[in-house]
């Protein structure tokens, strides 16, 4: 990560990524920019795209404060700008929950970023510097985080959650035994990660985004300077690898298993970069729409969107 970025820069880096993910097509059960859902359209996710910047602004300028106070991370609140990015994105659309996988995913990445440009670390491996402080910062987090992450929740009401033996997002006792057992957003999402990637990649220091997502990113995009082919490349390239959790507890492992062996397929052939493939993705995405099962590979998405914005601040520029 380049030291010289300013708050600035950092911001239009978390807009653009979720822009251009949306916009990249074809990814087949995905809304994207020649595909909608019935009550979600791809301008839903352009609205949520402009609208969270203020949240995200906020976290930014508390972060700056706590780096100069010389504070502890616990004073970063990130929940409270998880639950403000929900309230606006409730506020300006209607297309249900378009991103609270990616607030989820940014708002700690947005907040070491920070940090790193405030300390003015630059070394070759800044990432590795990056992903260590995204550790630290959740695990410095608060039981008050992970109630305001609850109340985003129920904002942002996504589907497939399922219910939970402990921490229920469902019983209304859940946030009183936060509280009592002080449980952070480390803690609950350590929880969940059996079950939601983007659980797994907040306890795993972004696993899937920098060790699976940003090289192959990289790679692609220095091969054609595409950034369309790059973003569904990879995209394809995470859900070969890693079954979407949103479809596992939305249809079960055996449907999940079948999309990422099909990814796998065409990802093999050299996704976009063969031109050949994307008639077969379009045909794919077509055959989604077709059946009862409207699956929706939505958290890959989601990691796609936080590869894009470490690829951006690795210095893709297209």
């Amino acid at each position: 990560m380049n030291s010289t970025y300013s708050i600035d820069d950092l911001l239009n880096c978390i807009q653009m990524a979720i822009l251009l993910e949306v916009s990249g097509y074809p990814k087949p059960g995905n809304v994207h920019r020649t595909r909608d859902f019935n009550f979600t359209r791809y301008e839903h996710f352009l609205v949520g795209g402009v609208v969270i910047r203020s949240a995200f602004q906020s976290l930014c300028e508390n972060t700056v404060n706590v780096i100069k106070n010389n504070k502890k991370y616990s004073k970063l609140s990130l929940g409270q700008y998880i639950l403000q990015a929900i309230i606006e994105t409730k506020k300006w659309q209607n297309g249900g929950n378009i991103n609270l996988g990616i607030i989820l995913l940014l708002v700690p990445l947005c907040a070491a970023s920070c940090v790193l440009i405030n300390k003015s670390i630059n070394k070759p491996n800044d990432f590795n510097f990056l992903r260590d402080e995204v550790d630290k910062i959740l695990k410095s987090s608060t039981y008050k985080d992970t109630i305001n992450l609850y109340k985003a929740i129920k904002i942002a009401n996504p589907g497939g959650m399922g219910n939970v033996e402990k921490y229920d997002i469902n019983n209304e006792n859940s946030l009183k035994l936060i509280k009592k057992d002080n449980i952070n957003l480390y803690d609950i999402f350590n929880q969940s990660k059996e079950w939601d990637s983007i659980a797994m990649e907040l306890v795993s220091k972004y696993r899937i985004t920098f060790d699976i997502g940003l090289p192959y990113f990289i790679e692609t995009f220095q091969k054609c300077h595409d950034i369309n082919i790059a973003i569904v490349n990879t995209f394809l390239k995470i859900v070969s690898e890693i079954p979407d959790s949103l479809i596992i507890r939305q249809y079960g492992k055996k449907i999940a298993n079948e999309y990422s062996g099909k990814a796998l397929e065409l990802i093999s052939k050299g996704g976009l970069l063969n031109p050949s493939i994307k008639n077969k993705l379009f045909k794919w995405d077509r055959s989604i729409i077709r059946t009862n099962l409207k699956i929706n590979p939505g958290t890959t998405a989601d990691l796609t969107v936080s590869t894009i914005f470490v690829s951006l601040l690795s210095g893709i520029r297209f």
